[in-house]
């Protein structure tokens, strides 16, 4: 959706919504590595994903592999931090 059309939907609910929402700002995990908040669509294919990578894969778009990279060889622990991380980050207040 282009900003003009959202600049159509003035004095609507749904335009209400995004001027009202507050968006979390990306989260840098390591330097070149950044998530950002996810999208409806996303999310709801975060709740159907049947694998971890698929969930995984979801979380990082392009820079899967360089966030697994990254993660593989730590301890679980750490995996797990970075998830409480990103769900208290992105999905609440």
């Amino acid at each position: 959706m282009s900003d003009s059309d959202i600049n159509e939907m003035v004095g609507s609910l749904f335009k209400e919504l995004l001027d009202s929402v507050r968006v979390p700002e990306p989260l840098e995990v390591a330097p070149g590595l950044v998530v950002s908040n996810p999208t409806k669509k996303q999310a709801n294919e975060l709740m159907k994903a049947t694998t971890e990578e698929d969930a995984q894969r979801i979380i990082f778009g392009d820079q899967f592999d360089r966030a697994m990279d990254l993660f593989d060889p730590q301890p679980i622990q750490v995996w797990n931090a970075f998830m409480e991380k990103y769900n208290e980050h992105f999905f609440r207040k």
